[in-house]
């Protein structure tokens, strides 16, 4: 399986290909080379920095899966970016460097943590219900996630750093939010739908890890099932019981 995901300002794609374990690999479009990121260990889910020079992502090197950054010319090693019991995902960084990342969780399941670009964590939401897909608003000033507290997985949003003004976004069903460029759209994944819900700049909300969204906001890089995969046939067996039945010898009932 391969996911290719665009970093429109350094025209590189990030490659994550699972071939006996995922690996990341970096794709040069004009000169139409592919490179490893980093070839120790499985490498898993990663961001950019705003700046397009360095890529963030969780690796098992070292048992758990820890958090990592390399520069993505890949002129020096990867630097463990966090290390801590248990397994931390990358899933969000804002333009100051804070970055939200996920941690699985004996006790209290998937939670979401953020890390201060000075290395300090802050829990953003951990509870008992599973937290997932954070991401910052272009202008840091709004979180979106995923929870589900009321039984199925829905979008919410609060404000950050102070977590007021938490609002639902989605109520049937909702996942994998991401948000448009200029922070005026939410977007996110309804059963087989892709929806936008608008936002306005004090957050309130107007009346799709499988996809992205070009700077601009008119395109969308997603996966897509193969259609030979959908099964297009259903075969039903009327009085299997009886007719099973019958076809045992009599010597073994």
């Amino acid at each position: 399986m391969n996911i290719l995901s665009i970093d429109l300002a350094s025209r590189r794609y990030r490659d994550t290909s699972v071939r006996g374990g995922p690996s990341l690999l970096i794709l040069d479009l004009e000169r139409g080379t592919r490179s490893p990121l980093m070839a120790t260990g499985a490498n898993f889910t990663g961001v950019w920095t705003h700046d397009g020079l360095r890529f963030i992502y969780a690796s098992n090197r070292g048992g758990d899966w820890d958090i990592y950054t390399q520069p993505t010319d890949g002129s020096r090693p990867a630097d463990v970016l966090l290390q801590r019991p248990y397994n931390q995902f990358p899933a969000s960084i804002s333009a100051d460097g804070t970055l939200i990342f996920r941690e699985q969780h004996p006790d209290t399941g998937m939670d979401l943590w953020i890390l201060s670009p000075d290395g300090q964590t802050v829990p953003l939401r951990v509870t008992r219900y599973n937290g997932m897909d954070g991401q910052f608003s272009p202008d840091g000033r709004w979180v979106v996630y995923t929870s589900n507290e009321s039984g199925q997985d829905e979008i919410y949003m609060q404000s950050y750093p102070a977590g007021a003004n938490r609002t639902p976004v989605s109520s049937r069903g909702g996942s994998k939010p991401r948000w448009s460029r200029d922070g005026r759209e939410l977007f996110y994944i309804e059963g087989n739908a892709l929806v936008a819900v608008p936002v306005r700049v004090d957050g309130a909300i107007g009346a799709l890890t499988g996809y992205d969204v070009s700077p601009d906001g008119q395109r969308f890089l997603m996966t897509r099932p193969d259609p030979g995969s959908v099964p297009r046939q259903l075969n039903v067996i009327l009085n299997w019981a009886s007719d099973s039945a019958q076809s045992v010898p009599a010597t073994s009932r």
